[in-house]
């Protein structure tokens, strides 16, 4: 990463912090003390209780905690796996003679659709979380495979590389940019579907306490858990783009 791109990341955060600073300045200032009580959005007050009813009321620590350990246990897995295993999955990819085209977010439905007539026990999310991600994760490697410059293939035949060794090598440091800028996305669309998954599902954690809020009508406890989990999934993204550039930040 050059020095300019240094400083431009720091600007757009800084720049970002200055506006949400603004947006909750103004929040506070309106609902707080000019306008009347409203359905559109709670006082600051009473959304600050909400935060801390969430984990008061709600178990909601814990609900956190089953939610996230499955999500990123099952990424970090499902890396480790393709890493390991990538001679198989490029001889794999290479029976798939076209792009896969479908959005991140189809994959939510197709399983889900299931949770409405089965009973689905804990190893029942393990293996829904793992079919999302890993379907995201495919179609990342697949698409990411085709789009690989000949010329690093021919090179390393002329330098007498094994298939092999160019597979576990080569093509996959080729990779890795792409897998940790599809992570990002990956991210934020599993804690969606999981969220509903366990909505549906009656399952312990986060999509359970959902809801709880739906049915106790607690609008402004709705409020204070989606502004959890956005912090939560911006602060994933973050650390995802500090591996990035960290390992991975160079391009073909």
């Amino acid at each position: 990463m050059t020095h300019e791109d240094l400083n431009t990341n720091k600007s757009r955060v800084i720049f970002f912090s200055r506006l949400i600073s603004v947006l909750i300045f103004i929040y506070i200032l309106l609902f707080e003390f000019i306008l009347l009580p409203n359905q559109f959005l709670p006082k600051p007050t009473i959304l600050i209780e909400s935060f801390l009813s969430l984990f008061s009321d709600y178990n909601f620590r814990y609900a956190l905690l089953h939610t996230t350990s499955i999500i990123y246990a099952v990424i970090f897995l499902l890396y480790w796996m393709y890493r390991f295993l990538n001679s198989v999955t490029i001889k794999f990819s290479s029976l798939i003679p076209f792009k896969l085209n479908y959005t991140s977010y189809a994959v939510i439905f197709a399983p889900l659709f299931f949770s409405f007539w089965l009973d689905i026990p804990l190893w029942g999310e393990v293996l829904y979380v793992f079919i999302v991600v890993d379907f995201q994760f495919f179609k990342t490697i697949h698409n990411s495979l085709r789009d690989i410059k000949p010329e690093y293939i021919i090179a390393s035949k002329s330098l007498e590389i094994s298939q092999k060794d160019a597979e576990t090598t080569i093509i996959w440091n080729l990779l890795k940019p792409e897998i940790f800028k599809s992570y990002k996305q990956i991210n934020i669309t599993t804690w969606m579907s999981v969220i509903l998954f366990e909505y549906f599902t009656a399952l312990d954690g986060t999509g359970s306490v959902l809801t709880s809020l739906v049915l106790y009508h607690d609008f402004s406890g709705i409020i204070a858990f989606m502004i959890v989990i956005t912090l939560l999934i911006f602060v994933a993204n973050l650390v995802i783009g500090y591996l990035h550039k960290k390992f991975a930040d160079w391009e073909q």
